[in-house]
C-alpha cells in the first residue's frame, strides 16, 4: 500500500484502557502498520503524545508512525511536532523517534527530518525505553540521509534499560545509518553534542 502527498496537522494522543494491557501506538500521520507500505512525500505538523495507563505491553510514539509491524519505506517526510511516550510496560518497550517509534525489520528511512522534542519515559522492572531524534528503535532496518533537528532527546523513569541518541535510539539492532546530521546543539539527556555528523547511531 501506498500513502503519498498528505498531511495532518492536529495533535494526536493515544492511550490504554485502565487495567488492560493493550499496545498503544501513536503516530502525527498513522499510529500502526500492519502492511507492507510506503509513505512518500508526507508530513505532520502535531503534537504526538502516547501513553500507557497500566501494565502495557508496548508503547510507541512517531512523528509519522508509531509502530511498524511489517516491512515499511518512509521517504522524503518530516515532521514538526513534539513527541512523547510513557508507559508502564512490565515485559516489553516504550519507543519514540521524531519520525518512527519502531520499525520492522528491512524497512528505511530516507531524506526525512524532524524538529520537535522527543521523549519517552517508562516503568517497570523490565521495561526498556527507547528514544531517538529520528527513530526509538530501528530494529535492522536503514536511517539514511535524513536529519534530528530536536532541541530536546530525552528519556527517563525507573525502567531496566535506557537508549537515548540524537538520531536513532537503540543502538544494537540497526543495519545502516548512513549519511545523517543533526542540529549542533541538540540536548540529549542533559548533555549538548557538539558534532553536526550523525552518521554514528548518536
Amino acid at each position: 500500500s501506498y500513502i503519498t502527498n498528505c498531511y495532518a496537522t492536529g495533535d494526536v494522543t493515544g492511550t490504554t484502557p485502565e487495567g488492560n494491557s493493550y499496545q498503544v501506538d501513536t503516530g502525527g500521520l498513522v499510529g500502526f502498520s500492519q502492511l507492507t507500505t510506503s509513505i512518500i512525500n508526507c508530513y505532520a505538523t502535531g503534537d504526538v503524545t502516547s501513553s500507557g495507563i497500566e501494565n502495557t505491553n508496548r508503547v510507541t510514539a512517531g512523528g509519522i508512525i508509531g509502530y511498524t509491524e511489517t516491512e515499511i519505506h518512509i521517504r522524503d517526510c518530516f515532521a514538526t511536532g513534539d513527541v512523547s511516550g510513557t508507559g508502564k510496560c512490565s515485559n516489553y518497550f516504550v519507543g519514540v523517534g521524531g519520525i518512527v517509534g519502531r520499525l520492522h525489520a528491512n524497512s528505511d528511512v530516507e531524506n526525512c527530518y524532524a524538529i520537535g522534542d522527543v521523549s519517552g519515559t517508562g516503568t517497570g522492572d523490565s521495561a526498556k525505553v527507547y528514544v531517538g531524534g529520528i527513530a526509538g528503535t530501528p530494529y535492522y532496518s536503514d536511517i539514511v540521509n535524513s536529519y534530528a533537528l530536536n532541541q530536546h532527546v530525552s528519556a527517563s523513569g525507573t525502567a531496566s534499560e535506557f537508549q537515548v541518541n540524537r538520531a536513532v535510539g537503540e543502538g544494537e539492532t540497526y543495519q545502516t545509518i548512513l549519511s545523517n546530521y543533526g542540529w549542533v546543539g541538540t540536548n540529549v539527556n542533559g548533555t549538548t553534542v557538539t558534532s553536526d555528523d550523525v552518521a554514528s547511531v548518536h
